[in-house]
């Protein structure tokens, strides 16, 4: 890695502010994927059937 002038380096770009909506939305992401997640495993202990029901 060569060093490159202070003068030349591009300027920092700041953080994106993250809004309330961003949290929420990852937040239900989340929740979503934690739900695939217990769903397949249930799946594959064979404690649902194929259209979701509880066997």
């Amino acid at each position: 890695m060569f060093h490159i002038p202070a003068h030349k380096q591009p300027p920092v770009q700041p953080a994106p502010v993250r809004t309330l909506a961003d949290y929420i939305r990852d937040d239900a992401r989340e929740a979503e994927r934690l739900a695939a997640q217990r769903w397949l495993a249930a799946r594959r202990a064979g404690r649902l059937n194929h259209q979701g029901a509880r066997a």
